[in-house]
């Protein structure tokens, strides 16, 4: 998980999965996904396991901060490609914006902290993740009556 988290958020602006709209219903995302049950195989919120979750997400944040320039210039190849999660340069710039850059590298630190608090059980993709599970099953139920 600790390599998924600073990635996530950096690529979300670009992938933007969790802005499904299932129903005409649009979600917005939080940074990445860390639910309760990932919580809770690392030992819970204030175990040792849950800290170094949160200091290998800073860590790998902040090494990738250097690297923004190429890993941005690698992300502007593809905005000619007609692919639906490359639209223009919003999403450079929100990209960008991603990587904090206009921080200190304690501020920046600061900043990937937040991210991680704000994902813990973010109410929008607990509410998504509901409303997926309900649709799933509702499916499965309508289809199963049919036949």
């Amino acid at each position: 998980m600790s390599i998924f988290c600073p990635i996530t958020p950096l690529s979300q602006p670009v992938t933007d999965r969790k802005r499904a709209r299932p129903g005409g219903v649009k979600f917005e995302p939080s940074s990445f996904k860390l639910n309760h049950e990932m919580v809770i195989l690392m030992g819970g919120r204030n175990s040792q396991g849950y800290a170094l979750f949160q200091q290998l997400c800073v860590a790998a944040f902040l090494a990738l901060r250097p690297h923004a320039s190429q890993l941005i210039a690698t992300v502007q190849l593809m905005l000619g490609t007609g692919l639906p999660s490359f639209k223009g340069e919003g999403t450079i710039r929100r990209l960008r914006d991603r990587f904090a850059l206009g921080l200190s590298e304690r501020q920046a630190a600061d900043f990937m902290m937040g991210v991680v608090k704000n994902a813990h059980e973010n109410l929008r993709s607990t509410v998504y993740d509901e409303f997926q599970r309900v649709s799933t099953h509702g499916d499965k139920q309508l289809w199963a009556s049919i036949h």
